[in-house]
């Protein structure tokens, strides 16, 4: 806890990492490919869009890429996403989070948005 970053963040497994798209509607399946590597295999995306809850955030084409490999989406305010990520960690949960900054500009992607990582 306590370290704090800029930017988009992709957490699966003990790997925390920078992330490409800048907004939910930025993801693409092929962001995602990485959690094919991951074991055991992800049941779960916690996907934190920012200051509220935009559950249609995700492209159509992403959604579906995430439902054909058996993942299950959790869509929630940041805070809450990377809570509940942890959680779902200390349960031995297999899960992956998509995390995106809070703040001022998090509705037009997070770009000036900063936060505390969810490693807890």
């Amino acid at each position: 806890g306590g370290q704090r970053v800029a930017g988009a963040l992709l957490c699966a497994a003990d790997v925390t990492a920078g992330w490409a798209p800048e907004a939910p509607g930025e993801v693409t399946p092929d962001h995602l490919k990485l959690l094919e590597l991951v074991w055991p295999p992800v049941e779960t995306l916690v996907v934190g869009t920012g200051e509220v809850a935009a559950h249609d955030a995700l492209p159509a084409a992403t959604k579906e890429y995430l439902h054909s490999r058996g993942i299950t989406m959790d869509v929630r305010p940041t805070p809450s996403a990377a809570y509940t990520f942890g959680v779902l960690r200390e349960e031995g949960r297999a899960v992956a989070a998509a995390l995106f900054p809070m703040g001022k500009g998090s509705m037009d992607g997070g770009r000036s948005g900063i936060y505390s990582d969810a490693r807890g």
